[in-house]
């Protein structure tokens, strides 16, 4: 269980392909090069309208059950895929591909099931280049093994974007139903990008368009009351439902508006949009409840959080949110809490111009439960931030996989962890 990848072998000449002029121009990995250019480009990108263009194409080629047939499904871990971890100098060859040394964090996933492509993306803009890689998955019902196929740059067609896509913070992706993908961003005060926004992006990692927020998730101006997401908390998770019809986003934290974030003492309500693509209307908007933070058995906490960091949309109705905790502590790590839940949406959304009602869930896996079945030296839970449905076991089950984004420091790393969806019997 989670083997190991391949040969690590020195190459500390890594070819890039460059840019010239204002064309953008990527290339996929081969045998012997990893192409990585980073188009310079791009303004302010145009917003999507209500249109009623032709059909979504749904993702999946059987239409999704109403809640009502369907028993609750459960997680069986498969396996954990540690990948190899080269040094800065070192390039670690893979059969199609190599591993580079910016292999990181790692923020989002999306499964095509139709190329069986799995696509991440990378948060962390400021060591790196904003990019988008693609793997291939070898999963059997007791192994899984991860393979880079192609890594492109994120970037856009308007040379005005240059500066500030340099600090494009991307944290979730996700099927926008016609062969292209749907991106949530974030931002941080403490650095020059721009707010936080949901993109659209090409195959190839090329910006194009994104969707109108609600102005309760746009900055206040100065002077005012503050408003909108907080600081690197925002669009952390995103999900197209099998059907093509809705597209579902969730906030890492609350609102300023909204409250607090979640302490030991409390948890917290965070905002989840949903929009219905056969328009693009306005969105409709529900309250998440968040968990409360975990006190840790022993040492003395020093800050922490709790947070939604990816959805998981199983029908037109059922998510699965991802929550994520970390808790410091004064005398060194501290320890990660990484929970699904599952939460079923009304079957009459209220109006846009509403409170956002509060959605009730339930807990599908605690994976702190699974740890002891991780590799060994390796069974702790890191900072687990993508999540996706994946191809379909040889058993014929569905498959959940779910990645660590591992911020680019030496204490942490990424792994991919493979689960089967397996259903309860309905009771009779």
């Amino acid at each position: 269980m989670g083997r190991s990848g391949p040969k690590i072998s020195s190459d500390s000449d890594i070819e890039r392909d460059t840019v010239t002029g204002s064309t953008c121009s990527v290339s996929p990995l081969t045998h012997s090069q990893l192409v990585l250019a980073l188009a310079l480009g791009c303004a302010a990108p145009p917003v999507l309208t209500p249109t009623a263009d032709a059909p979504v194409r749904p993702i999946h080629p059987t239409p999704a059950a109403t809640t009502s047939e369907r028993a609750e499904p459960q997680l069986q871990l498969v396996d954990d895929y540690n990948p190899p971890r080269p040094a800065p100098t070192e390039v670690i060859e893979a059969p199609g591909a190599r591993w580079d040394a910016a292999l990181g964090g790692l923020s989002g996933l999306h499964y095509d099931r139709a190329s069986a492509t799995l696509y991440a993306i990378s948060d962390l803009p400021h060591r790196f280049d904003p990019r988008l890689y693609t793997f291939s998955v070898q999963l059997t019902d007791t192994a899984l093994h991860v393979e880079p196929k192609a890594v492109f740059s994120i970037h856009a067609r308007d040379p005005a974007e240059h500066d500030t896509l340099k600090w494009l913070d991307a944290e979730s992706i996700t099927s926008d139903g016609h062969g292209a993908f749907f991106v949530g961003t974030e931002n941080g005060t403490d650095r020059p990008d721009p707010p936080p926004r949901i993109r659209r992006m090409d195959a190839e990692g090329l910006l194009t368009d994104e969707l109108a927020l609600p102005e309760a998730f746009l900055a206040a101006p100065a002077g005012s009351a503050e408003r909108g997401p907080r600081s690197n908390r925002a669009f952390e998770g995103l999900a197209l439902s099998p059907s093509g019809r809705w597209l579902t986003a969730g906030l890492e934290s609350p609102l300023y508006q909204d409250g607090d974030d979640a302490t030991f003492e409390h948890g917290a309500k965070v905002r989840l949009l949903r929009w219905d693509t056969t328009t693009f209307a306005e969105p409709f908007q529900y309250f998440y409840p968040l968990e409360p933070m975990d006190r840790p058995a022993s040492g003395t906490p020093a800050g922490g959080n709790n947070g939604v960091s990816e959805l998981v949309s199983l029908d037109d109705r059922r998510l699965w949110v991802l929550e994520r905790g970390y808790v410091p502590l004064q005398e060194g790590a501290g320890p990660t809490t990484v929970r699904i839940f599952e939460v079923t949406l009304p079957d009459v959304p209220a109006p846009p111009q509403q409170q956002p009602e509060l959605l009730s869930k339930r807990l599908v896996l605690d994976l702190g439960d699974i740890t002891s079945a991780l590799e060994p030296g390796a069974q702790t839970l890191d900072n687990l931030e993508g999540m996706t449905l994946g191809p379909e076991l040889p058993s014929g089950d569905q498959s959940l996989l779910l990645v660590s984004d591992d911020n680019f420091r030496a204490d942490q790393r990424t792994v991919f962890l493979a689960f089967r969806v397996r259903r309860a019997p309905t009771a009779r």
